[in-house]
């Protein structure tokens, strides 16, 4: 699509520009650095930025139409001599002796030294400019810093070692849950229980009549998160019905309608704040209740479509379906199961819900749209391999073939079809009305796919056609439609559904592509190798991390078998699951990012089940008169619960931790409270074992300022060996945003940050109690490079204006 290329042209230039080749002094002919310069665009120099390597052509182009790869070597690019020297001491600026301080480029090992009397150290002569400098003592966190260095000569570089925080104290108690710190587990008697149900060719009903004996095909459909303001809850379903009806009316593939059936779970999922923590017993909910409906061995093709968080639900349904759920057959999955090479699900994901935790929510909502957008293209870098660990992932082990559409918030996957969809976002100025249009998108745009006549267009070479029920050859095959294959909207033609294959994309296209669709790519680095969700908000609101190890005054009350150590954390950005992944950044050249991996000392709370008792056996509980007595049953395991008092930042407004799980949970739940009340509960068998996990950032602001008391547990009592490492526990401060005002003749205008989700703009001309009132906003604020701004008319000597934060 020519309208994008330029644009996302720019994004890999500044990619390239902020990532400069490493130049090597004798080391003989360098890796090879491989660009593909085929293009349709003319006149790339102009679009491009300016880069410039100081190396030799060692292969040139095959050919002007399509180039092959060519390669630079750096033999000739010697450098002068670079020495480091400098002074380590700790936070107290006393001299540490005894210090191992390693520089490493490409990942290489290229000094390591020890500092001597008064914390000094002095590296011979180095080759190169750009190295990363680690540096290590028992008793101190780890320092890493990446450094560019300078073109030769002696570099100072003195760094600061923090010791590691002592252990909190830790008081033994005989205390029991209030009841509130643990979700309960769903149950179909719960009045707000999701319900499924079917179309009977006019409206949704809760009748199942005949399905166990059908030989139509089904489709699923699977909606997403319910803002708690989101206004009446009923109309969340339209967009389903809608694409009921089409599917309904459109059906070449089949000689009658196939079953259409709605997983309504609304209730569960009207939340102030997405909880992806809550879709696997959804989604396993889901499956029990196809199983119900279609039979255990129904063998029609299945179809499954979610939108946002309906894609966790229905990736964890279609599993449980096909007893795929966890590899304990007999205590996880049903006792018969559906057979996927008779079902060939296919799994449709409209905008899935990878950002929906961060997004529209009265913290941080436009850091998303200004900010986070900008920073997707390395947040999501951290590898497709590691995100099919995460409990979020959205594709079931069963899927047999996968179409993505990606319109606002969506992930590129490399074992799906992807297709990008930048249309509405770029069609809005406001960026809250762009994340509601452009998240809608996707729905809109495969339910208009399946009537493309309604435009008098030809279907779309991705969307409802290629589906069975659509006419298709399933599972699809052929150019651009195998996995990783990637499609973009083509916006210079009249019709809706055109779309535009890139033979060779990156596999982070679609989000540079929306990056640039929101207008940001020029203001905001795309290289921070930060966590996308987290970068969203430190980037929206210049906030800070607080990591309870820093706050101090931290004290543990323990039931069961609970310990607590002190240790340090390492990891490459400030999100566990990521934390063992690969820097994207880092992995084209170690040394030249400005972003050091993450360190930091903190508690680590280690929540272990504590074996129940061993029962005695029958010898030694003989009698005297020759009979043996009867065991008594051993107890229960008991569940581990640990009550942490922490004291919140003022300005904090999420909080998030870490977890690790080892052992078998069996069904056993993790969960975390606030005040006694839960926010996070996750069945721990959903965690991949020995995998470092994060939680969503759950929202706190209401606990601003305060002394709260934080509960960690492994609930459930059914394990016997298991473990979860709790750590990470961090604050994510929100800082108040400014406004700014200008006169302008016989207007004034008014600025603040398009971060500042949640605050009402307000003025008054006597600051008076009670004079405060809220400005009209008309159809809303302009929005530019991550400000908004009004335009009002000068009508009086003077007037204040404040933004206050709404409940």
């Amino acid at each position: 699509m020519r309208s994008f290329r330029p644009i996302v042209l720019l994004a890999l230039a500044l990619l390239c520009a902020a990532v400069p080749l490493r130049a090597q002094s004798n080391v003989g002919e360098s890796a090879v650095f491989a660009f593909d310069t085929r293009d349709d665009t003319t006149g790339l120099a102009a679009e491009s930025a300016v880069f410039a390597f100081n190396t030799r052509v060692v292969d040139g182009l095959q050919g002007a139409a399509e180039s092959g790869t060519f390669a630079f070597d750096s033999r000739g690019a010697t450098l002068p001599p670079l020495q480091i020297t400098g002074v380590l001491r700790d936070s107290a600026g006393v001299p540490v002796v005894g210090a191992t301080i390693q520089l490493k480029r490409a990942g290489v090992i290229f000094w390591q030294g020890v500092t001597g009397a008064g914390g000094t150290y002095t590296t011979p002569n180095l080759s190169g400019v750009n190295y990363t400098a680690i540096v290590t003592k028992p008793g101190y966190v780890t320092n890493i810093l990446n450094q560019t260095g300078t073109a030769g000569g002696i570099q100072t570089l003195n760094i600061t070692l923090q010791s590691l925080p002592a252990a909190p104290n830790v008081t033994t108690v005989n205390r029991t849950l209030t009841g509130n710190e643990v979700r309960p587990v769903p149950t179909s008697s719960d009045p707000d229980a999701p319900v499924l149900l079917r179309y009977n060719g006019s409206q949704f009903v809760t009748d199942m009549t005949g399905l166990q004996n059908s030989t139509n095909m089904t489709v699923v459909i699977s909606h997403g998160w319910v803002p708690s303001d989101f206004g009446d809850i009923a109309t969340a379903l339209d967009w389903v019905k809608n694409l009921a009806i089409q599917i309904n009316n459109h059906h070449d593939g089949l000689s009658q309608p196939p079953n259409i059936l709605l997983w309504d779970w609304r209730q569960k999922a009207h939340t102030r704040l997405p909880q992806t923590d809550t879709t696997n017993e959804i989604g396993v909910q889901l499956g029990k209740a196809l199983q119900s409906a279609l039979g255990s061995t129904y063998n029609q093709h299945v179809h499954f479509i979610g939108h946002s968080l309906g894609t966790i639900v229905n990736r964890y349904a279609c599993e449980y379906a096909h007893r795929s759920l966890t590899g304990n057959d007999a205590r996880d999955n049903p006792a018969t199961g559906w057979n996927s090479a008779l079902t060939k699900p296919h799994i449709t994901l409209l905008d899935e819900a990878e950002l929906a935790v961060a997004a529209n929510t009265r913290v941080i909502t436009s850091s998303v749209l200004g900010a986070a957008c900008a920073n997707l293209a390395t947040g999501i870098l951290f590898g497709a391999a590691e995100a099919k660990k995460d409990w979020k992932y959205p594709i079931p082990n069963d899927a047999w073939w996968v179409d993505n559409y990606i319109s606002c918030v969506g992930l590129q996957h490399g074992d799906a079809v992807n297709v990008c969809l930048p249309g509405k976002v770029l069609a809005s100025s406001n960026p809250v009305s762009a994340f509601i249009d452009g998240h809608s998108y996707a729905h809109e745009w495969y339910r208009d796919s399946v009537n493309p006549a309604f435009f008098g267009a030809s279907p779309p070479p991705v969307g409802y056609s290629l589906s069975l029920e659509g006419a298709g050859n399933f599972p699809p095959g052929g150019n651009g439609l195998t996995n990783g294959s990637f499609w973009i909207e083509n916006l210079e033609t009249s019709d809706p559904l055109d779309l535009t294959f890139d033979p060779n994309p990156i596999w982070n296209q679609a989000s540079i592509t929306l990056a640039a669709a929101f207008g940001v790519i020029t203001t905001a680095p795309i290289t921070q190798p930060l966590d996308a969700l987290g970068q969203s908000v430190m980037n929206g609101y210049m906030s800070t991390i607080l990591w309870v190890g820093d706050i101090g005054g931290t004290t543990i009350v323990k039931a069961g078998q609970v310990f607590t150590a002190t240790g340090q954390k390492i990891g490459l950005w400030w999100d566990a699951a990521v934390d063992k992944a690969s820097n994207f950044v880092d992995s084209i050249n170690p040394d030249s990012t400005n972003n050091a991996p993450l360190t930091k000392g903190g508690y680590r709370i280690l929540l272990q089940t504590q074996p129940p008792a061993i029962a005695a056996s029958a010898a030694a509980l003989g009698k005297s008169d020759g009979t043996v007595a009867v065991p008594a049953a051993a107890p229960a395991a008991q569940p581990p619960y640990a009550w942490v008092t922490v004291p919140v930042p003022a300005n904090a407004g999420l909080m998030a931790f870490d977890f690790t799980v080892t052992g078998d949970p069996v069904d056993d739940r993790i969960a975390c409270a606030v005040n006694g009340q839960n926010i996070f509960t996750l069945p721990a068998k959903f965690a991949p074992e020995g995998e470092p996990m994060s939680t969503d950032m759950m929202d706190i602001s209401a606990y601003a300022g305060q002394t709260i008391e934080v509960f960690f547990g492994l609930a459930g009592g059914t394990s016997t060996n298991c473990e979860v490492a709790i750590d990470g526990l961090r604050f994510i401060t929100v800082p108040t945003p400014n406004v700014g005002v200008a006169v302008n003749g016989a207007n004034v205008a008014v600025k603040w940050s398009a971060a500042a989700s949640g605050w009402v703009l307000e003025s008054s001309e006597t600051l008076l109690p009670g004079s405060w009132q809220a400005v009209p906003l008309g159809s809303g604020p302009a929005a530019q490079s991550g400000v908004l701004s009004i335009q009002e008319a000068v009508t009086g000597p003077k007037k204040f204006y404040r933004l206050r934060r709404t409940p």
